[in-house]
């Protein structure tokens, strides 16, 4: 038996943070996504391969505490235990994510959807959203599970922590361009940190509750396709999160070069602290916005919108 699955990246549109608290965020799937390939062994041992971290012929055991594969691990995990049968396989995973678009919830999705075929699980997408946020949560402990949904479900979504989510409507001409910071950030220190904030300063109840208006407000602009409002939303919501403290200065630099180079809006995607910063732009203006964050110093990605987790055509 040979299976490949594949599930696509992701970035978040709006809600950072606060949907850590059941506020609502808006998300995309992007158009990279990550691959993994299951072949049928004669034995019972599992075999993971990772070419793309250097990792090949590791043989699976539960107690594996290599960070680097902990998301597959305990997600092949938590598939085991509804397994009612034992068999083994080769795991091999490759990525075309880059990073902060969501390798790991892409990870986690595609081998959960692998292993349902292989073990004839006849899970629902639900189900491996359930299988997969829980795997987060295993692993980090931490997490609102919109990376997970949105990984799973594709397209456009809003997403309520813990509840399926609702596909938006998108004008057919929004253009996003996306830069990297070529900085990691810390997803789970800058999660915590704003907890602790939210505990300490009880005006950050406050900025919540602007950040839900502002998911409410861009998600009519997407429906009317009103692009010039979404932008102001964008950067006004972009302005939030900096109160809050979690952006970063090469994030800032990305951001306010982007606007100064016409996009209609920009602002940081995901927890902060680095990685990526997403901007709006027009047909006009992309080239000069993808050009001015190459010239201060990061990585421009034009992305698109993409669909959830399916099984591709399998070529070993």
């Amino acid at each position: 038996m040979k299976i490949k699955v594949s599930a696509p990246g992701k970035l978040m549109l709006f809600g950072e943070h606060a949907v850590v608290y059941g506020i609502p965020c808006i998300a995309f799937a992007v158009n990279q996504r990550l691959y993994c390939q299951i072949k049928e062994r004669n034995d019972n041992k599992i075999i993971l391969n990772f070419p793309d971290l250097g990792i090949r012929k590791c043989r699976f055991n539960e107690k594996i505490k290599d960070k680097k594969i902990s998301f597959v691990s305990s997600a092949i995990i938590n598939i085991l235990k509804r397994a009612k049968e034992k068999r083994g396989f080769d795991l091999t995973t490759k990525s075309e994510i880059n990073s902060g678009f969501g390798t790991s919830s892409a990870s986690v999705v595609a081998t959960i959807a692998s292993l349902d075929r292989f073990f004839s699980l006849n899970l629902k997408k639900e189900d491996i959203f359930d299988i997969g946020y829980k795997t987060v949560l295993d692993v980090q402990g931490v997490g609102s599970g919109y990376d997970i949904a949105t990984s799973t479900y594709g397209g456009m979504i809003k997403y309520i922590k813990g509840k399926k989510p609702k596909q938006i409507e998108y004008p057919k001409n929004l253009c996003l361009i996306i830069g990297h910071t070529r900085i990691k950030g810390d997803t789970k220190k800058i999660v915590e940190e704003v907890r602790e904030k939210r505990k300490r300063y009880y005006f950050f109840n406050n900025a919540f509750e602007l950040i839900r208006i502002c998911v409410k407000e861009a998600e009519k602009s997407l429906r009317t396709r009103n692009l010039k409002r979404l932008g102001v939303i964008m950067n006004f919501s972009h302005g939030i999160l900096n109160s809050m403290g979690v952006s970063h200065f090469k994030l800032e630099e990305l951001i306010f070069a982007s606007r100064d180079a016409g996009a209609l809006g920009a602002k940081l995607s995901g927890a902060g602290g680095g990685d990526c910063m997403i901007a709006l732009v027009t047909d006009k203006s992309k080239d000069k916005v993808k050009s001015t964050i190459k010239e201060h110093g990061g990585i421009p990605f034009e992305v698109r919108i993409d669909g959830g987790v399916r099984t591709e055509d399998f070529h070993y």
